[in-house]
C-alpha cells in the first residue's frame, strides 16, 4: 500500500465524486429504480450502477486490487494494496428518499487472503447528512457535518441490556430469521430501531450513539462490514452469533456473516449469554408473552 496515499483526502474524493454522479443521475432521472432482482437485499439498483462505472473510472490509474459489492473484481496484476467498495450502502434507502445512504470504503495492504484484521483503514460517509468516520493514527474519528467539527469518539458504556438502545436488523423479509435468533433482545432492551443500512448503524455504534447491533437474518455480505476497522478503533466488539470474534474471518465474496457488535465487552456478554440460553431453552421468560422457537421453528437455524 503506498504510504505517500493520503487515505482520507483519496476517500473523500472518490466519495464525492460518486455522489455528485449519483446526484446528476437524480437531477436527469428525478427517481431511481431497480434493474434486477427486485427490492431485496441482492438487487442491483440503478445507482449501484451509476456509482460503480464513477468509481471505476477514479480508480483506472490505481495500482489496486478493486471490490465493489454487487459486481465482479477488478484485478490487477500490480496491485499493491486492494481496495474494498459498498458505494451505495442502503441502495433501497436512496431509491426511497429515506434514511442515509452511505459510501462505505476499507482498504487492506494484502492482496489475498484477506481478514477483518487486515482491514488497515476504513471511511464511511452518509450520502445525506455529508457526516463521515474514519481512521486517524488508530483512533475512530467522526466529521460532524451539521456541526462543523470533527472528534475522537468512543462506543458506548451501557453494560446492561434493558438500558440498551439496539439496532435489531428486521427488513428484506428477514424478520422471522432475525425474531428467532434474538428474541430476549426485542424483549428486554431499552430501545430497539434499525433502518437497515448497515455502514452507518456500526458507525453510530461507534460514536456511543446505539449500544448493540444484532445481524441474523443471514442476509449479510462482508460488504456490511467494512467499518468494523472504526467499531474496533472506538472501542467496540463484532463476533458472530457463536461469540467468536469476526477478526480472523476471511473475507469472501459468496459467504455471509451474521454478527454481534456491542460497544462493550461486557454488554457484548449479556447479549450473547441471552442468546445462548434462548439457543439452548427455545423459550424465553416474559409475563406478558409464552413464546418459544420450538414452536415457530424458521427452516435453517440451528
Amino acid at each position: 500500500m503506498p504510504e505517500a496515499l493520503n487515505y482520507l483526502e483519496f476517500s473523500r474524493k472518490l466519495s464525492q465524486a460518486v455522489k455528485k454522479a449519483m446526484l446528476s443521475d437524480l437531477a436527469d432521472h428525478h427517481t431511481q429504480g431497480v434493474r434486477s432482482g427486485g427490492e431485496s437485499s441482492k438487487a442491483v439498483h440503478a445507482i449501484d450502477e451509476v456509482a460503480y462505472r464513477e468509481a471505476l473510472r477514479m480508480l483506472q490509474d490505481v495500482p489496486c486490487n478493486v471490490y465493489m459489492e454487487s459486481f465482479d473484481p477488478h484485478l490487477s496484476e500490480d496491485a499493491a494494496f486492494s481496495l474494498f467498495i459498498d458505494p451505495v450502502d442502503g441502495s433501497l434507502n436512496w431509491d426511497r428518499g429515506v434514511g442515509d445512504p452511505c459510501f462505505a470504503l476499507a482498504i487492506s495492504p494484502k492482496t489475498e487472503a484477506i481478514r477483518f484484521c487486515d482491514f488497515a483503514y476504513a471511511y464511511v460517509e452518509g450520502l445525506r447528512s455529508g457526516d463521515y468516520y474514519y481512521l486517524r493514527e488508530g483512533k475512530a474519528m467522526h466529521y460532524n457535518h451539521l456541526l462543523g467539527r470533527e472528534m475522537i469518539i468512543r462506543s458506548s458504556t451501557v453494560e446492561q441490556l434493558p438500558e440498551a438502545h439496539a439496532y435489531l436488523k428486521t427488513g428484506y423479509a428477514g424478520a422471522s430469521r432475525q425474531f428467532y435468533q434474538s428474541m430476549p433482545l426485542f424483549l428486554s432492551v431499552k430501545d430497539i430501531r434499525a433502518f437497515d443500512n448497515s455502514g452507518m448503524e456500526l458507525c453510530e455504534l461507534a460514536r456511543g450513539a446505539s449500544d448493540l447491533m444484532v445481524e441474523a437474518r443471514q442476509l449479510s455480505d462482508f460488504y456490511n462490514l467494512l467499518a468494523y476497522p472504526i467499531v474496533r478503533a472506538a472501542g467496540g466488539i463484532i463476533s458472530d452469533l457463536d461469540g467468536k470474534p469476526i477478526d480472523e474471518q476471511l473475507i469472501q465474496p459468496d459467504a455471509l456473516y451474521d454478527f454481534v457488535a456491542a460497544g462493550n465487552e461486557n454488554l457484548w456478554q449479556a447479549c450473547m449469554e441471552a442468546l445462548y440460553a434462548f439457543r439452548e431453552s427455545g423459550t424465553v421468560e416474559d409475563p406478558l408473552l409464552h413464546l418459544s422457537r420450538k414452536d415457530n421453528e424458521v427452516p435453517g437455524l440451528r
